[in-house]
Formats: structure tokens, sequence, C-alpha cells
């Protein structure tokens, strides 16, 4: 919590930390050069963490190399011989090149302040491109240009990039070989700081046009190790605003623990009141009544059903048949017709065997419009 609150009042501080990293953003980072790459070389662009034993390069495909101090043993310098042979062209940049790699190419350099970075003063250095475009300069300062090389064997190796100290970029080629070698002693020309500067993003593209292969492979093996952690968590904590989040987050969590941890009530169980499964038993007696198909049998019940209503609530004697049909007129209200409609229909009903489903919703018809406009006529103030 500390750490989180003390964060959100410092001032952003510029890492100058050699990386090269293709995900880094900080001035000396690989995060422009990637964009580049991808830009350049579109999906024959690939970038790993293999070392040269690891690599199998595919048809017509380079290889880049970038890193502070380039160590390789006598297997690896074999390795690039093979891959030179096979007429792949790969570029190394590096601050300081292997002693191995030195002797077995015939080449020497120097280290001049390559990684001092204490002057925040620009410095300019011209710098002659040669390839692709002559006597085009650039401007650089004394971040950038370090290292530069002394000798060299002239017969077989072009400048590309050079100052007024000595050249920044040979390209190295042999009668029995295919490929070509290019070194550079100024990585940091491909830094995140260098390519925004001014056209220098143009002079990356000059000695990454050496490059002629369809395909590129950018490999970190040779400064970040075999592979980089690529865990969820490193990378938040690389990022300022997912960072603070991330402290928030935990500093919410640890006060829901906090308050979470008080002695809770015990839950009261909930009661639910007894459901009415009238509606439901009617819903059933219905499905298993229309699954049968005995229409007859369920146009009787009904009648049934409103005779003993008529005798529950209007005390109709249906046993004294003598003007039936004008006492329930008279104390329903109902018409007289509605009621023998009703009652000519069920004593048909009582002869045949079997309704068909358009009798028995005629008959229901028949009996729900008598509930309807029962009471709804002179006879509703008849005494019952």
């Amino acid at each position: 919590m500390l750490f989180y609150l003390s964060s959100l009042n410092n001032t952003t501080i510029i890492n100058w930390d050699f990386s090269m990293h293709y995900r880094d953003k900080i001035p000396f980072g690989g995060y422009a050069l990637n964009e580049l790459l991808q830009t350049s070389w579109f999906d024959d662009y690939r970038h790993s963490y293999q070392s040269m034993y690891e690599w199998t390069p595919q048809w017509d495909e380079d290889l880049l190399v970038i890193s502070s101090y380039f160590t390789i043993d006598k297997d690896e310098i074999e390795k690039l011989e093979e891959i030179l042979a096979e007429g792949h062209n790969v570029l190394l940049a590096a601050h300081f090149f292997d002693p191995t790699l030195r002797e077995k190419l015939n080449f020497t350099s120097t280290g001049e302040n390559a990684l001092n970075i204490d002057s925040l003063g620009v410095l300019p250095v011209e710098a002659d491109l040669k390839n692709p475009k002559a006597n085009e300069r650039f401007i650089s300062d004394n971040r950038v240009i370090g290292e530069y090389f002394t000798s060299y064997d002239t017969a077989h190796t072009e400048v590309l990039l050079s100052h007024k100290n000595g050249p920044l970029a040979i390209k190295m080629t042999a009668d029995s070989i295919e490929g070509s070698l290019v070194l550079c002693s100024a990585p940091l020309l491909f830094s995140n700081y260098s390519l925004v500067m001014e056209d220098n993003n143009k002079l990356a593209s000059g000695l990454l046009s050496h490059l002629t292969g369809t395909k590129l492979h950018w490999t970190e093996f040779y400064q970040v190790g075999r592979m980089e952690s690529q865990s969820s968590l490193r990378y938040i904590m690389k990022e300022p605003a997912l960072r603070n989040a991330f402290f928030a987050t935990l500093f919410a969590l640890l006060l829901l623990m906090i308050f979470d941890a008080k002695r809770k009530q015990r839950p009261i169980p909930v009661i639910e009141p007894l459901k009415n499964t009238t509606l439901e038993f009617v819903r059933v007696i219905g499905s298993l009544y229309y699954q049968k198909g005995d229409h007859r049998d369920l146009a009787l019940k009904k009648f049934l059903y409103l005779q003993d209503y008529l005798k529950r609530y209007y005390y109709i004697n249906f046993e004294q048949e003598e003007k039936l049909m004008e006492k329930i007129a008279a104390k329903t209200g109902v018409k007289q017709n509605r009621v023998e409609a009703i009652f000519d229909q069920y004593r048909y009903f009582l002869k045949v065997r079997q309704i068909d489903i358009e009798e028995l919703r005629i008959f229901t018809e028949r009996i729900e419009e008598f509930y309807k406009h029962k009471d709804d006529g002179p006879g509703q103030h008849i005494p019952k």
C-alpha cells in the first residue's frame, strides 16, 4: 500500500538501460525497430530467443542480431559460416564483439565511451551512409555512436557507415560463400532514441536493406538469453498504468478481507408460502382428457358441475322437471332459450356414445356464456 501511494507521487524517471527488447518503449528499447520490421517484411518477419544452433533458416531468410556484448563460441562460428555459405545474410550489431569472432574474421574494433550516457548534451557526429544513398548524412550523438572498427580485410569488406573516427558498419563477403555478413559497432542506431531522431529511420533502413532475403528472423538470444519470462505479472509491473491498477486491486481485496472477517449473522431461512395447486391440477386433468380424446365424458362432467352449481347456489330441484327451464331462467337471470340449448345438447350427449371436439367446444362456450350472463336479467331479484 505504501509503495502504491509513493509511486503516485513519483516523477517519471527515464530508464537509459541498454535493452533493445522488441516490446520496450524506453529510449534504448527496440519497440520502434520492431514496428519498422513488421512494416518492411509484413508476415515474413518473426522474432524469437533462439541461438544460431536452434535456428533453422527458411528459404531466403536472413538473420538479425542486436546485442551489447556479442559472445560466440567456435561451434557457433562454424554454424554462422554454414548459414552464410547457404546464401543467407546476417547483420550483427554490438558494442563489443567476441575475440574469437574478431580473430576468425580478421577485424578489430575499439571501445570509446560506448555506454557512457552521463552527459545529457547532444554532441553532433557526422555519419556518412554510403549504401544505398551515397553522401547522405545523418546526425547522431555520443549516446549512440560508440565503438568503431579500426582494421578489417579491405579486399572483401565494404564500408557502409562511418564517422570522423572510423567505420561504424561494414559488409564482409567472401568468394567461397553466397551470403554476406554486416557488422555494426553502434547497435543503438536501431534503438527507439535513434530512430525518432530526424531522418535516422532511413539510416536503419539503409543498413537493413543489405538483408536482401524475403524473410527476416530477429533473435534476442545474444542479448537477453535463451528465453525471457513472458508472465503476465512481469508485463503488468513494467507498465505504470497497469502496475497502479494492480496495486489498487490488491488494496481493495485487502479491505474486503478485513470487513468480511467480521462475525456474520446466521442466515434466516426463507419460508415460501404454500402454492395454490388448483390451477395446476386443472391443467393436468385437462391434459389427460385431451390425450384420451373422450370428449363426451368431459362434456357430461361439465354438465354435472353446472347442475351441482345450480343446486347449491340457486336451490334448483332437478327431480321436479315441471317448468324446470323457466325456474332456472327466472332465478339465474339467463334467458330461457340459452338454458334450453344447454339441456337439449346434454340430452343429445346421453343418447350417443361419442362426440367430436367441435361439439364439445360449442357445449363449453354455452356453459361459459351461462356463467357470464347469470344474474344479469330480470330474474336477479327473484328470491331463491
